[in-house]
């Protein structure tokens, strides 16, 4: 400020000296008789500039002694800062960089001056880069570009970062990003003054599975792109039946204890807080949560006759409650997606039948689904839980039928009597199901609608292929396959393209289960 005024007085005074060396010729001595003093008034005599090239027009106006316009008066314009703003010959003044400077102007003796201020405001942000996709826990750091309504760059702007769901990914003041939770997206928003731009990151979804990698069978997490592998159990008892929980915090899986007989066990996503849930002496197999996370279906042989019951218990292990009391064994509970009633099917002693079976949630109302004299088992729910589809050999050869929960509408979807067909699963939005079958002559991937039309093979290789799943979003599928000698965890997309090794791995790899993306 104190060399800007000090400029100021510089112009000023060489217009004084300017005056004085013309004597009596100098143009703003008024003529005999004036009522009042010469002057010169520059209009505005302050602007604001908000963009760096921004111009305005300064007008400056002579008067003379009689307050009369003085006409074709050659006014001599100067800045006392021409890093922050310049001014043409006619008055035009240009801003180059934030900053305060004075526009003189000077006629003769006479001289004024208007304040320019350059101070750019934002009119648009660019966050880079635009997506990201991170591993949970990983981090990636955000840059944004601030530009004025010329698009040059405000150096130093503050941005203000926030994001849409801490729950998924959170970000710093600076800009960096870190992945919170796996399957989650959300948007990472950046802030000046009233313009934003959003970047989109994506947390890779989970998958677990069975492995004996490290020279017994356990269970490990990792990354849908098959990266950060990390084992989750540390046991001897054979750990299987993997279970997400509703919101994908909890796994719960079925081992052998230190006694010797099978337990159920839940632990969190990344392997801690293990517990014992079931602690019971019997035989304690395939858990099942159910839709709001709240208790687990399992199968138990602790009543003491020799065969598995249904029994369902609280997610804590509390309150263990035996649902089915009949002669045979019941096997592959599951609840509807409403958690009104569970599925399963049950082994006959009697006859050596098995059929599918649809219950209440409490137990009561037992309904016998498929009634064929063949063997019906493994029932799965549609996602609306209007139907369940099983796998039948009512046709001499495993089949994949569909009924609705009622036990009405009885239909065999796949009719391929050349191989079998069994591991139906259906897709998110119930339009298709999964399954594989041997109809080529070797185990493959299919798929079909839920009519049974468009039935497609998927994997199209000579190796054995089993398990599929969905992912959440319905848009992948994995699958372990035996093409590269050993069990492996393969993805593709859900036409059956890109398909990748995720595992690559010289020991077995099973058993793929996608971690359940947040709920909304």
């Amino acid at each position: 400020m104190a060399a800007t005024a000090m400029l100021r007085r510089v112009f000023l005074a060489l217009a004084l000296l300017a005056a004085a060396a013309c004597g009596d010729d100098d143009p703003t001595t008024g003529p005999p008789g004036g009522s009042g003093e010469p002057a010169l008034d520059v209009t505005p005599d302050a602007v604001s500039l908000h963009a760096l090239g921004d111009s305005t027009h300064l007008t400056a106006t002579v008067r003379d002694a009689d307050g009369d316009p003085v006409s074709g008066a050659a006014i001599a314009w100067a800045s006392t800062d021409t890093a922050v703003a310049r001014v043409s010959p006619d008055g035009s003044v240009r801003a180059v960089a934030n900053g305060t400077a004075e526009v003189v102007a000077m006629w003769g003796a006479l001289a004024d001056t208007a304040a320019i201020t350059v101070e750019q405001v934002a009119a648009a942000i660019t966050v880079s880069p635009g997506t990201v996709t991170l591993a949970e826990g990983d981090t990636a750091r955000l840059t944004a570009v601030v530009a004025d309504s010329n698009g040059v760059a405000i150096e130093g702007a503050a941005v203000a970062w926030t994001s849409a769901d801490d729950g998924a990914a959170t970000v710093d003041a600076e800009g960096l990003v870190t992945a919170v939770r796996a399957g989650a997206e959300t948007s990472i928003i950046a802030i000046v003054g009233v313009v934003a731009d959003v970047a989109t990151v994506t947390v890779l979804d989970q998958l677990v599975f069975r492995s004996d990698r490290d020279g017994s069978a356990q269970l490990y997490l990792m990354n849908a792109d098959g990266s950060g592998a990390k084992r989750l159990t540390n046991s001897s008892g054979n750990p299987r039946s993997a279970r997400w929980s509703p919101d994908g915090d909890r796994i719960a899986y079925s081992a052998s204890s230190g006694g010797g007989n099978s337990e159920i066990f839940v632990m969190n996503a990344d392997g801690s807080g293990l517990v014992n849930l079931t602690n019971h002496p019997a035989t304690d197999l395939d858990p099942a949560w159910s839709p709001d996370g709240s208790r687990i279906a399992f199968r138990s042989d602790r009543d003491g006759d020799g065969n598995f019951e249904i029994y369902v218990m609280n997610a804590d292990g509390s309150a263990p409650t035996q649902l089915t009391d009949a002669s045979g064994s019941h096997f592959g509970p599951l609840w509807s997606p409403d958690g009104s009633r569970i599925a399963f099917w049950s082994f006959d002693v009697n006859n050596g039948n098995t059929e599918v079976y649809v219950m209440m949630a409490d137990g009561s109302g037992e309904r016998n689904l498929s009634q064929h004299s063949a063997l019906d088992n493994s029932p799965v729910w549609s996602p609306d839980g209007s139907k369940i589809a099983f796998v039948s050999l009512r046709d001499g050869n495993s089949e994949i039928y569909v009924v609705n929960v009622d036990g009405t509408g009885l239909t065999n979807l796949t009719q391929a009597p050349g191989g079998d067909d069994y591991d139906v699963v259906w897709s998110p939005d119930g339009s298709r199901l999964l399954f594989t079958s041997e109809r080529d002559g070797y185990p493959q991937i299919y798929v079909m609608n839920a009519d049974g039309s468009g039935q497609v093979n998927l994997s199209r290789h000579p190796g054995r292929d089993f398990e599929p799943v969905w992912s959440p979003d319905g848009t992948k599928i994995a699958f372990y396959s035996e093409r590269d000698l050993n069990p492996e965890i393969y993805l593709m997309n859900a036409d059956g393209s890109a398909q990748t090794n995720l595992t690559k791995h010289p020991r077995f790899d099973i058993s793929p289960a996608w971690r359940p993306r947040p709920r909304p």
